[in-house]
């Protein structure tokens, strides 16, 4: 229900895959396993974005330097 609640909160717009859009914090999902991954995978996403993993691991976008460590892991699973 928190989680429901973060989403709402944020207003996040769900995009597809290929989407590289700067600006509204985004939802997206794929394959990475690790944040550096998913920094390769959407280089320029939204602050905020919220990416979802194939592998159970959520990560959210919580600053834009370009580094792995812009995105931070949420769940509770092996450390990247």
């Amino acid at each position: 229900m928190a989680f429901l609640n973060i989403l709402r909160a944020a207003q996040l717009h769900l995009k597809n895959k290929t989407s590289q859009d700067v600006g509204d914090p985004v939802v997206v999902g794929g394959d990475s396993t690790t944040r550096a991954a998913v920094l390769a995978e959407f280089p320029s996403l939204a602050k905020g974005s919220v990416y979802f993993s194939t592998a159970g691991k959520i990560y959210q976008k919580v600053n834009t330097a370009g580094a792995a460590t812009d995105w931070e892991k949420v769940t509770a699973t092996a450390a990247d």
